[in-house]
């Protein structure tokens, strides 16, 4: 009989993880609500900003009946509890937000680009581009320019930009510092490039509906966190 390594906490991508076609799996949160039974912890890690915590929490998440103990937003530059309780926040430096729009503002088939002007915060700088291959080279090429300030990810046909050093990765790395855990005790899983950070340093699961290069780079799958939570309590 297979013995599981233990493991303690599920850090999981939202948008085409968790939650599918705009909705989250009753099957899902019946896990999940096992798995948190059980002394363990759940949440979310995903691309998004505070918006996340202050409507999609209340309105998508609370109605699906889903619980969560951490919440790391803007590509892990914002961690915070369920409650919307801060515990890390990082912000890119002005010159360097300044710096990116300059450079976005050069790339002609740039469909929206942060601006300095509009004020808020710099956790994470934005662009969006008409296809997901595109939004990929782009991102190659800013990684290429300020590589040393920024890392740039790509989520669909979004780049989100966060300081150097930010990363989904070192979100779940702090989650689990947070809670006292050794590393080997966290499963992470997501479906697409901006995941990709947190599913090589940690123990990835790629969703079977996920980007298939992304799970032949990681080579293992699930189809859904709910299953993943069950085969290892």
């Amino acid at each position: 009989m297979e013995i599981k390594p233990k493991k303690t906490l599920i850090a999981s991508d939202y948008d085409g993880t968790i939650r599918i076609d705009g909705k989250i799996a009753p099957s899902d949160v019946a896990a999940l609500k096992a798995w948190r039974a059980s002394g363990r912890y759940f949440g979310i890690v995903t691309g998004r900003g505070r918006d996340f915590i202050n409507t999609i929490h209340q309105y998508e998440i609370a109605e699906a009946g889903l619980e969560l103990d951490f919440v790391v937003m803007n590509n892990g530059a914002l961690i915070t509890d369920a409650d919307g309780n801060e515990w890390f926040s990082s912000e890119i430096d002005e010159a360097d937000f300044a710096a990116l729009e300059t450079l976005f503002s050069k790339i002609p088939d740039t469909i929206a680009y942060s601006r300095v002007a509009d004020g808020g915060s710099r956790q994470q700088y934005y662009a969006r581009y008409e296809t997901p291959e595109r939004a990929l080279e782009v991102a190659a090429y800013i990684n290429g320019v300020m590589g040393d300030k920024i890392e740039a990810f790509v989520n669909y046909w979004h780049i989100n930009i966060t300081r150097r050093g930010i990363s989904k990765a070192s979100g779940v790395s702090a989650v689990l510092a947070h809670y006292g855990l050794p590393e080997e005790e966290g499963i992470v899983v997501g479906d697409d490039w901006n995941d990709l950070s947190m599913l090589t340093a940690h123990d990835g699961y790629v969703m079977e509906r996920g980007i298939p290069a992304i799970q032949e780079k990681i080579g293992k799958t699930t189809p859904s966190v709910g299953e993943l939570a069950k085969s290892f309590m």
